[in-house]
């Protein structure tokens, strides 16, 4: 059995509610005038701040398939250190790798 990810059970759990969430992140997406590239690393590091590592290994790969290098995602991370703390970052830290397919260089 393939291992449902949280967004694909929240999906099946209310098809309506994340449907109309999935239309609200879209429309966030579209009418943000920041570039793509910042919108990743952005995203990385709110997700990391949350302690989402599921978010933080997902964008990670995003943000990999976007070609953004590893070293800006893991600085991205690295941003919460003074505000949130070392235990965000070193929550974050596995997942970034694992997003990258496991490079761990």
């Amino acid at each position: 059995m393939t291992e449902r990810s949280p967004f694909e059970l929240f999906l099946a759990a209310n098809p309506t509610i994340a449907g109309a969430f999935s239309e609200l992140v879209r429309a966030q997406v579209d009418a943000n005038p920041l570039d793509s590239r910042t919108k990743h690393l952005l995203n990385i590091a709110l997700q990391a701040a949350h302690r989402n590592t599921t978010g933080v290994r997902l964008h990670a790969g995003m943000a990999r398939d976007a070609n953004i290098p590893l070293e800006e995602v893991l600085g991205a991370v690295l941003m919460n250190l003074h505000l949130g703390g070392i235990i965000p970052v070193l929550d974050a830290l596995p997942a970034v790798y694992d997003g990258y397919g496991g490079a761990q260089d």
